[in-house]
């Protein structure tokens, strides 16, 4: 029996693809490809170099950055420097530890380069910032597993990221872990589920004719 003053057509309406949420839009993430040096060998604009050191030699290859250089030298107190590009004359390396950083360390290659071992294809972010502030930067040599993914990126003292940074067209995101307490020696983790990156970093190839 019909009810007089009521119109079922809107209610039916409702039901329907108008109620349906619009899927969440990832905003894309920046990618920057950095070099301290120019294409024509000399310092980069922007950079400045902070500290100057001798008596090193350098192997292609870069863990970090893959077609760049891996130096050492005994006079620094960092000793082993990831990430060099050469300079023009070929007697100086620039060197940054960080893909953030704006100061360059400069050795002087006394002690020649080793080319052998070749460059390398490094297809990981150097590093990596989340949100405006948390910024993140690749693990070298072994890691340990949080819940069941190796941990790649250290943040800080208590973010970490597990797992590869993944892309998904304009977008990258990375599983979030924050540490929570030890357990004897072991350490425990919180997961804070993936994220997208604002930035991701990766190195330009050094060029070393």
């Amino acid at each position: 029996m019909a009810v007089a003053g009521v119109t079922l057509g809107p209610l039916v309406a409702l039901s329907g693809p108008a109620l349906a949420r619009p899927a969440a839009v990832t905003p894309p993430t920046t990618v920057r490809t950095i070099t301290p040096v120019t294409a024509t060998g000399t310092l980069a604009p922007g950079y400045t170099i902070a500290r100057h050191y001798g008596n090193a030699n350098c192997a292609s290859g870069s863990p970090t950055v893959g077609k760049a250089y891996q130096c050492f030298t005994p006079a620094s107190p960092v000793g082993i420097y990831d990430a060099c590009w050469v300079q023009a004359n070929h007697h100086y390396v620039l060197c940054i530890e960080k893909p953030w950083q704006r100061k360059v360390t400069r050795l002087h290659v006394t002690r020649g380069y080793g080319d052998s071992s070749g460059f390398m294809t490094v297809h990981r972010p150097w590093g990596a910032r989340l949100g405006s502030r948390i910024r993140c930067l690749v693990i070298l040599g072994p890691v340990h597993a949080i819940h069941g993914k190796p941990r790649r990126y250290l943040c800080n003292h208590k973010i970490v990221l597990a797992g590869k940074i993944t892309r998904r067209g304009t977008s990258w995101r990375a599983a979030e872990y924050r540490k929570i307490r030890h357990r004897g020696h072991r350490t425990t983790y919180r997961s804070l589920g993936r994220h997208p990156a604002a930035v991701v970093w990766f190195g330009k190839a050094s060029v070393k004719d």
